[in-house]
Parts: structure tokens; C-alpha cells; sequence
């Protein structure tokens, strides 16, 4: 058995990771290995390789509320992380796939509803970003931390 990893809130992942570790399941996680400013290794990528758990770098593109160049680029993007993230999941062939969120967490998530992956999404927070309600319409499952967050997803599919 192999879990994909994936999205914005590396902490909780990582806490599924371990445990998944322990119980000899297999992980890998899709993230960023190095910042888009700065060009330097990210803490995300620090965190997972100090676990000696394979990270797969996916550049993506994401939406951005805030006109700019940075965001042009990043719009530009979009088509061809959906196309790395395909490759990604068919290459990596997990038995499932689990999302965290985050704009790095949909490409993954559709790819993996492209092909026939089971898809789950975890929502941290009490109020979901876009990626998580959105991802939720491919999930088989949405597991939730706050009974607040109920509302915004498919009744069915929450946990």
C-alpha cells in the first residue's frame, strides 16, 4: 500500500506520515522543494527529508486575489501543474491519495480522480479555503476538525 501526500499545511501531513511510517504503509509527498522567491530550499522540504520520506516536487500554478506579474506567472502555470500532476500519479501509482489543501493539493487531487484514485482531503481549519471545497466535489471522503466546517462540504462525504 502507497499514500500520496499532499497540500498546504505540512504539519498535520507530516503527523500522518509518521504514523503511516510506523505502520509500515509506504508515503510520499507531493510539495515545493524550493521557495519561488528566494530559490532556497523550503522548511517543507527540510521537515520531510529529515523523515527520510521521498518529497516529489510539483510546480504549479495558482489563482492569486491580487493582480501582479508574480500572479500572471503563476496563472500561466496552472495548465501545466494539472499536466506534472497527472504524470505524477500515474507515475507514482498510489493506492490512494490524501490532500491537505492548498493550491498544490487540487492538481494532485483531480489527477488522482482522473485515474481512478480514491482522493480524501483533510480540512484544518473551521473555515475552508477554495482548494478544499473544491477538491471535496472529488473526494471520496472530507475529514474535518471543527463541526463548524460541516456546512461547506457534501454531507455524505464528511467526517
Amino acid at each position: 500500500m502507497k499514500i500520496l501526500l499532499t497540500g498546504g499545511h505540512i504539519t498535520p501531513a507530516l503527523a500522518v506520515a509518521d504514523e503511516c511510517s510506523a505502520r509500515g504503509i509506504e508515503i510520499a509527498i507531493v510539495g515545493r522543494a524550493h521557495s519561488y522567491k528566494v530559490g532556497s530550499e523550503t522548511m517543507e522540504s527540510k521537515l520531510i527529508k529529515s523523515r527520510n520520506i521521498k518529497l516529489i516536487h510539483l510546480d504549479a500554478g495558482r489563482f492569486s486575489r491580487n493582480f501582479s506579474i508574480q500572479s500572471l506567472v503563476h496563472l500561466l502555470k496552472i495548465p501545466t501543474g494539472f499536466i506534472n500532476a497527472l504524470g505524477i500519479v500515474k507515475k507514482e501509482h498510489p493506492s490512494s491519495i490524501l490532500s491537505f489543501g492548498g493550491y498544490l493539493g487540487l492538481p494532485i487531487a483531480v489527477a488522482g480522480w482522473i485515474l481512478r484514485i480514491p482522493v480524501y482531503t483533510h480540512e484544518q481549519v473551521m473555515v475552508p479555503g477554495v482548494t478544499n471545497r473544491i477538491i471535496s466535489h472529488f473526494a471520496k471522503q472530507v475529514f474535518i476538525s471543527f463541526r463548524e466546517s460541516a456546512g461547506y462540504f457534501p454531507k455524505n462525504k464528511t467526517l
